[in-house]
């Protein structure tokens, strides 16, 4: 299979990564300051051919759930985006996913709304990418991936949380229910909680 380029960006760094036929070939890491972001443009040259994918895993992550009333087709994506510049003015990094329907009353749609709120933070590499005119296949958000998760570990409880430690001493929290994410937050750890992981989850 041809060969893809995986980014993966956090508050700290960004890591790139080379993947083919589901494996890693190779990876680097860049800083989220100006040397850094200049580094990863210099080094994006040399790959400016294969499909980016770009995941993001942010402090500045929203999440909201609400419902609407239930239409299809061209009038939901209609009320969707009205909803969604509504609650996010400020970026143009935003999304909708519509999780079912209630089971009672109208059995509206119920909807999870979600932004990266400071869009500065993945400017400059889109930048970069667009520079060198490499093929952006799409913006990902790592919590709305996470569901994907569960079955390569094997969990299948209704109820889940997923909890990942994150280089910069901070713990990304998602609770899945049924398969879907409901919330998720990154939160940072008091000094010396990495001692007692569990501990600190439960505070």
């Amino acid at each position: 299979m041809y060969r893809k380029h995986l980014l993966y960006l956090t508050n700290e760094r960004l890591l790139a990564a080379i993947w083919r036929d589901g494996k890693i070939l190779a990876t680097e890491s860049f800083g989220v300051d100006e040397s850094g972001q200049f580094a990863f443009a210099e080094y994006l040259k040399r790959w400016s051919k294969l499909r980016v994918y770009f995941l993001v895993d942010l402090i500045e992550e929203d999440f909201r759930l609400d419902t609407i009333p239930h239409v299809r087709g061209s009038d939901r994506r209609t009320l969707l985006d009205r909803k969604l510049t509504q609650i996010y003015r400020a970026t143009p990094y935003r999304h909708a996913v519509v999780q079912g329907r209630e089971t009672t009353g109208r059995r509206d749609d119920r909807v999870l709304y979600t932004s990266v709120t400071n869009s500065e933070l993945i400017t400059p590499w889109l930048s970069a990418i667009d520079a060198v005119r490499a093929p952006l296949v799409g913006i990902y958000s790592a919590p709305l991936v996470s569901p994907r998760l569960l079955k390569p570990l094997g969990v299948t409880a209704k109820h889940v949380l997923l909890v990942t430690l994150h280089q910069g001493d901070h713990l990304r929290q998602n609770y899945l229910q049924a398969g879907q994410i409901k919330f998720s937050r990154m939160t940072p750890l008091p000094a010396n909680a990495q001692r007692n992981l569990l501990q600190a989850i439960g505070d």
